[in-house]
């Protein structure tokens, strides 16, 4: 199985298993803190790929995120290395096992409508792309949380 998508800043389409998605792309310290935060209407054909600009180990959480969430994390080919399923509004961490390139988040149950696995393979410019903004150092952990007031 392989997924493609041609690269645009904030309205990249994504084709998984021949459906056509819509994806933000979260890649300066702002976004891949907000994340889908506050996101109530997530609609089953759109989602959001991170990019990390640097192999690193990740960490996500559902705090202040309503919907839930299939996540995948992404080598810098695009390959799947993990898919893992997140619960809306939970605390609990959820860790890359290796260091990772990008994730992306999609609606719970896509990757299993879409019978997508580990190893499956996601084609997209954005993954290969040099220009991550303000990218953290190699070795930072990547938190996808928002502190609240």
């Amino acid at each position: 199985l392989t997924f493609t998508c041609a690269h645009s800043a904030y309205d990249t389409p994504l084709t998984l298993g021949g459906q056509s998605f819509k994806v933000e792309i979260a890649n300066t310290p702002q976004t891949l803190e907000r994340g889908l935060m506050g996101v109530v209407d997530l609609q089953p054909n759109q989602g959001m790929l991170f990019l990390f600009g640097t192999k690193r180990p990740a960490i996500f959480w559902m705090k202040n995120t309503p919907s839930n969430l299939d996540l995948a994390y992404l080598d810098q080919d695009g390959r799947i290395l993990q898919i893992e399923s997140l619960k809306a509004y939970s605390l609990r961490k959820v860790p890359s096992r290796m260091p990772v390139w990008a994730a992306l988040e999609v609606p719970a149950g896509t990757f299993k409508r879409l019978q997508a696995h580990v190893g499956d393979k996601i084609s997209c410019p954005a993954l290969s792309s040099k220009t991550i903004s303000n990218q953290p150092s190699q070795g930072d952990t990547h938190e996808r949380s928002k502190k609240t007031s």
